[in-house]
């Protein structure tokens, strides 16, 4: 199940990479708000999936690192791991690695996954 589990999540990263524009990143201490699109949640223990409501949450940066706060995130620190150039994207994540959020800013997709949720946030984000 982990094994699948794995696969399922490299292939959501993928199809996401994929739908990234060319819009590069903004600076140190630039804080956008982000307005949910898709919120797909499936229960690993029921098997159930459920579309969640939008919501508005704000995404943070630093020289290192995005911090993720309001709608459902308190204040969740992901720590930039890389950058695509030949794709202009940043993939980040935290130290568990529950999180793992792959942005371009204004788009953002946030996979979170744990040991009984499997979720999906897509997200556009323009600065207030």
């Amino acid at each position: 199940t982990i094994v699948k589990l794995m696969i399922l999540r490299f292939i959501f990263i993928v199809l996401f990479l994929v739908s990234f524009g060319s819009v590069s990143m903004g600076g140190v201490g630039d804080v956008y708000l982000c307005e949910v699109g898709q919120n797909l949640v499936i229960d690993k223990e029921t098997k159930d999936n459920s579309e969640r409501a939008k919501r508005i949450f704000k995404i943070s940066e630093g020289s290192n690192f995005v911090i993720l706060s309001g709608g459902e995130f308190s204040s969740v620190r992901l720590k930039l791991k890389k950058y695509f150039e030949e794709n202009d994207y940043f993939l980040a994540s935290d130290e568990d690695g529950d999180y793992t959020l792959i942005f371009n800013l204004p788009r953002l997709n946030l996979i979170y996954n744990t040991s009984t949720t499997f979720k999906i946030i897509t997200a556009d984000c323009s600065k207030p």
